[in-house]
């Protein structure tokens, strides 16, 4: 068992990670926004593929779930390598603007 002096155990109980003071302010939201720009291309383009075949499902009547379970079945992963989950389904069919 660990054990820790009270001084550690506040800046345990109250880490906020210590925020680069040599970033402005405005600098680091720019670089969020850009990061969160860039991220948001490369899923578009990394289910560029896969998003009409989901949409075709979806527009047939399937549920979340069950175009998962058709992606699967088909052997089609994520841009990551995993499984589909409908949690997925649902940001690819967000990202098509459906």
């Amino acid at each position: 068992m660990t054990t820790f002096t009270k001084a550690a155990a506040m800046r345990l109980a109250n880490s906020n990670p210590p925020k680069p003071c040599n970033i402005p302010d405005e600098s680091r939201d720019i670089g969020r926004a850009r990061s969160a720009e860039s991220r948001h291309r490369k899923a578009i383009e990394a289910y560029r593929d896969i998003s009409p075949i989901i949409v075709e499902l979806r527009t047939e009547g399937l549920s979340l779930g069950a175009i998962a379970n058709v992606l699967n079945a088909s052997g089609h992963q994520t841009r990551m390598g995993s499984r589909w989950a409908r949690s997925t389904v649902l940001r690819v069919l967000l990202l098509a603007g459906v």
